[in-house]
């Protein structure tokens, strides 16, 4: 009866470790991404662009834009956005070497991040415009 009592307790800490690891290594991964990023701020600078490819998985659309100066994945809150259009990711957080696991595929840089709406875009390009003149 003792023994017994000592195995379940001895599988129940190697259990707790295990989590306690995975968990770990988990935030380590996200600290190390947004060191990366920047010592201020987790957030990037927004990115802009055309949706070239869209792959819609349970709770995220992954976007795939052409900027100005390269392509880039995005993933945001599921959302019923079309081919060509333009978006601007705020927020964005970049990770490194992420995994989907809906997906089965890693993605060497992605940004996850929220859309700016169309409405606050087009106050945005005012502003930007009127500052021009």
């Amino acid at each position: 009866m003792i023994h017994r009592q000592t195995r379940v307790y001895s599988v129940i800490f190697a259990l707790f470790l295990a989590f306690v690891a995975f968990f770990s290594e988990e935030k380590m991964a996200l600290a190390e991404s947004a060191q990366k990023t920047s010592s201020n701020s987790v957030y990037a600078e927004p990115i802009s662009g055309k949706i070239i490819e869209i792959i819609n998985a349970a709770t995220y659309t992954y976007l795939k834009l052409k900027t100005k100066t390269d392509e880039t994945w995005v993933a945001v809150p599921h959302t019923d956005l079309g081919l060509n259009t333009e978006v601007t990711l705020d927020k964005p957080m970049p990770m490194f070497g992420f995994q989907s696991k809906s997906l089965k595929r890693k993605f060497d840089r992605i940004y996850f991040g929220v859309l700016r709406s169309q409405k606050e875009q087009a106050l945005k390009q005012q502003e930007k415009n009127s500052k021009k003149e």
